[in-house]
């Protein structure tokens, strides 16, 4: 099986590890194993109770809290998914892409208030990744924290004057805040 992944052969590579497992059903690496190779090939429906099946044996293991979270969150049963994605990151607060996986479900599954914090840690970790700074302001000025995300947005602009997406979303605060003329001017500085 694992012959056939570094060769890129993943049908032979699943194929190979299932019979692994039915050689011996109670080894929790293989099950971990199988799981992780079908959720590398989209199969998250399958992957799923392989991970499931590590978790409940060896909830220690706490890359199998992440993977079966992304997997659940792949397939869009958010409400599965937080619980693990959260256990993920409660174990390994400093691995960044458990953080990002919860801060996106917190986010899509409508928890803005507590998305942000962890929006916010990934900003001071990433501070020229546009897209976690995007997502931040994003969620400030959804819970009405106007001031902050401009503020937020002007912080980046030292960075990332060129982004067409960071001059549109400092317009549309600047909306937000009723502030039309400034709006204006953001968008087109010979706007009068």
């Amino acid at each position: 099986a694992l012959l056939a992944d570094a060769h890129g052969d993943a049908a032979q590579a699943i194929a190979a590890m299932q019979r692994a497992c039915e050689l011996a059903p109670l080894a929790i690496d293989l099950r971990f194993q199988l799981a992780c190779l079908l959720a590398a090939n989209s199969d998250f429906v399958n992957a799923i109770p392989h991970f499931r099946y590590v978790l409940e044996n060896e909830p220690q293991l706490t890359e199998a809290w992440y993977l079966c979270g992304v997997a659940l969150m792949r397939l869009n049963r958010d409400t599965e998914a937080l619980p693990l994605l959260r256990e993920a990151y409660r174990r390994t607060p400093d691995q960044s892409r458990a953080l990002r996986a919860l801060a996106e479900l917190e986010f899509r599954s409508g928890f803005p208030a507590d998305a942000l914090p962890l929006w916010q840690a990934l900003y001071r970790a990433a501070p020229d990744d546009l897209s976690i700074c995007l997502k931040s302001g994003e969620i400030l000025s959804r819970l009405g924290f106007h001031e902050e995300a401009l503020a937020h947005y002007r912080d980046a602009m030292q960075r990332h004057s060129d982004s067409p997406d960071l001059w549109m979303v400092v317009a549309q605060v600047e909306e937000d805040r009723g502030e039309r003329a400034a709006s204006c001017r953001t968008r087109d500085p010979a706007c009068e």
